[in-house]
């Protein structure tokens, strides 16, 4: 019994490994990680640091407005790049606080088919993808 599960636990773990080197590979230029699971934004943060990168910025027009997201404007737009032939809603953190609140944070990402900037509260999770330094 415990060497069935340890094969198990075994292939887990190697899947795990294989989906998250696929998903690095598929990165486009100036991204450096995309994270397996989601997690908190402290999580995040540590997450982008320890994979040599950093959470992507929300600049701010003023308010809630957003005038863009590092790798996501006019002239680059490789974000719209990432979000094709994932599945579903995808939100990813970024390192920029909500108006009035340090307990909330930026997420940009795709919702039916639309890129979406929003803030949410920093302890939900979310996936992460990192950008370079």
């Amino acid at each position: 019994m415990n060497k069935a599960l340890s094969l198990i636990l075994a292939i887990g773990m190697l899947l795990c490994l294989c989906v998250t080197a696929l998903a690095a590979q598929s990165l486009p230029p100036g991204f450096v990680a995309l994270s397996p699971t989601e997690m908190d934004w402290h999580e995040a943060k540590d997450y982008c640091a320890n994979q040599g990168g950093r959470l992507p910025t929300a600049h701010r027009r003023g308010g809630k407005n957003i005038a863009g997201v590092d790798g996501f404007g006019k002239t680059k737009t490789p974000w719209p790049r990432v979000f094709q032939g994932l599945p579903g809603q995808q939100l990813f953190w970024t390192d920029t606080d909500a108006p009035d609140s340090s307990q909330a944070a930026y997420l940009v990402g795709k919702d039916r088919g639309k890129i979406k900037v929003d803030f949410v509260e920093k302890r939900n999770k979310h996936r992460v993808l990192c950008v370079q330094k």
